[in-house]
């Protein structure tokens, strides 16, 4: 996985967050490019590294399986949080990604989390 420095203009200050760190933008190679913003470098690159090797695993690129490994990836990360920080903890990581996928069928999929929620739109 190779690192792209960059900026999403405007990507954390959409959900209104204060003390995030600069978005970071990766590839998986040539079918997927995720977006990310995080309160904490470690909790983000936690969840770009499960959601790359979810993807990895793929057979098949269908927006159905696409979103499986984002949210099974957000799981495992979400539970590593839930163990370490108390709900209420006003330090306690929150993770937003974009991920724009290529389909099997050369459509696109655009995939956006808001903290452990997906939502979801393809072309």
């Amino acid at each position: 996985m190779q690192e792209r420095s960059g900026h999403l203009c405007g990507y954390a200050a959409h959900w209104n967050i204060h003390k995030f760190k600069a978005p970071k933008v990766w590839t998986d190679k040539n079918r997927a490019i995720i977006a990310g913003a995080c309160n904490d470098d470690n909790y983000l690159q936690m969840t770009v590294d499960e959601v790359v090797d979810n993807l990895e695993d793929l057979t098949v690129w269908t927006h159905k399986s696409i979103k499986k490994a984002i949210s099974d990836a957000l799981t495992k990360v979400h539970k590593a949080i839930r163990i370490a920080f108390e709900p209420t903890d006003v330090n306690r990581p929150l993770v937003y990604l974009m991920i724009g996928a290529r389909l099997d069928a050369w459509k696109a999929t655009l995939i956006k989390t808001l903290s452990d929620h997906l939502k979801t739109g393809h072309t």
